[in-house]
This record gives structure tokens, sequence and C-alpha cells, in this order.
């Protein structure tokens, strides 16, 4: 995703105003990003099943660290929906026993 971001940036003539930084939040340091810096926030931080892989923490820790605290901050999507539908598959579960 970052790659393509770069890709787009360049053709609008952004690069100027617009950094992409393609690593781990746990891996930027403040030489390449100063705290207290940035205006905008671009992540995913849903993980698969709206909850799993905690990408959330990882968002609230880059948004505490590095977001302007004059910055209004905003998520979204900020709501969604989970439904799930119970169902039973032998083969699976044999597989996991």
């Amino acid at each position: 995703m970052a790659d393509s971001a770069k890709i787009l940036i360049e053709h609008n003539r952004l690069s100027h105003i617009i950094t992409v930084v393609k690593s781990k939040i746990e891996d930027i340091s403040q030489d390449l990003i100063p705290l207290n810096s940035v205006d905008v926030l671009v992540s995913e931080p849903l993980g698969t099943y709206l909850y799993n892989e905690r990408m959330l923490e990882t968002y609230i820790i880059a948004r505490d660290k590095f977001l302007k605290s004059s910055a209004q901050p905003m998520m979204f999507p900020s709501s969604a929906n989970f439904f799930v539908a119970p169902f039973e598959d032998m083969e699976i579960y044999l597989e996991v026993m």
C-alpha cells in the first residue's frame, strides 16, 4: 500500500507535502519523525474479524506519539457491524483435534 501511495503522490506532484513512511510504528525513531509533528495519520487499524491483530493499540500509540496536539483526531470507519453465523464442519473439527 505504501508503494502505491508513493506513486499516486508523485503523480499528483505532492511529494513536497506528503511523506510516506513504510515501517512498523514501533520501528520509527524520533529522528525520522519528530514527536507531535504529524498532521494526518493514515492507517488500516481493523484486523481480521474487526479486532484480531491488535492493530488498534498500534494506531493509538501512533496518534499519541506523532499527531500534533492541534490536530483533530478522527478514525474511519468509526463503527462496524460484525455478523456471526454458526456452522459445523466435521473435517475442520477433526483436523484441529
